[in-house]
């Protein structure tokens, strides 16, 4: 699987649920990580602050067996 992460600032719509995720909004201080892929919380609080990424996560069915980052300024 791969895939693009976007971020923005303005939204209009509503989101839509997913075989993956059922999208709700929350606070940044109360992201729940721990019900999410081992990957996000690596790389989604320095995409929160406004930083750019390249990574590769591999897993092994639930299990992250590799992750390589590079954060970008």
């Amino acid at each position: 699987l791969q895939c693009t992460v976007f971020k923005t600032s303005t939204f209009c719509g509503e989101p839509e649920e997913t075989v993956e995720a059922k999208p709700f909004w929350c606070d940044t201080k109360k992201i729940p990580y721990s019900e999410m892929w081992a990957d996000d919380v690596i790389w989604l609080p320095g995409v929160l602050e406004g930083n750019c990424f390249e990574g590769k996560f591999v897993f092994d069915g639930d299990e992250m067996i590799y992750k390589k980052v590079l954060w970008m300024s």
